[in-house]
């Protein structure tokens, strides 16, 4: 499982992150752990990858690509989100404070005991989404989630 070690997140690495994907595609890119904060990685596909535990705060993720990823306990706080796409995305236990999800593509994304707070989801679309045991569909509704189903 390759990790950052092998693989640099510039913006000339995000061809190379997408290459990768192509030769190696029932691996996992492993960035467990990482300190990525405050980093543009706007439109990157990380289908699948392993962020656990890393520092993703105040990164610019607008489009990015999440679809299986696991997020676990990974602190979100501050991200821009917009457009992003969590599909089958594990983000149990995760810091996702003062975030913006609006517009993102969320489906069967796991938000078990994740902190939302502060967090917008503004004309996101989610469908089968594990919300935190603290949310309540009215609480989703003035973020702007329409039509929260709530998967438990």
């Amino acid at each position: 499982m390759p990790s950052l070690q092998k693989i640099d997140l510039t913006k000339s690495a995000k061809y190379s992150i997408d290459d990768w994907h192509k030769s190696h595609p029932s691996e996992r890119l492993n960035l467990s752990g990482k300190d990525l904060s405050g980093l543009d990685l706007s439109g990157w596909d990380f289908t699948r990858a392993i962020f656990d535990g890393s520092d993703l705060s105040q990164c610019k993720l607008v489009g990015t690509i999440f679809s299986e990823a696991s997020l676990k306990r990974t602190n979100l706080t501050g991200a821009v989100m917009t457009q992003a796409i969590l599909h089958r995305a594990n983000c149990s236990d995760a810091t996702i404070v003062d975030v913006k999800l609006d517009g993102a593509n969320m489906y069967r994304c796991i938000l078990k005991g994740a902190d939302i707070s502060g967090t917008t989801f503004k004309a996101a679309h989610v469908l089968k989404v594990m919300w935190p045991e603290i949310s309540n569909s009215g609480d989703l509704r003035g973020r702007g989630v329409i039509s929260p189903i709530i998967d438990l």
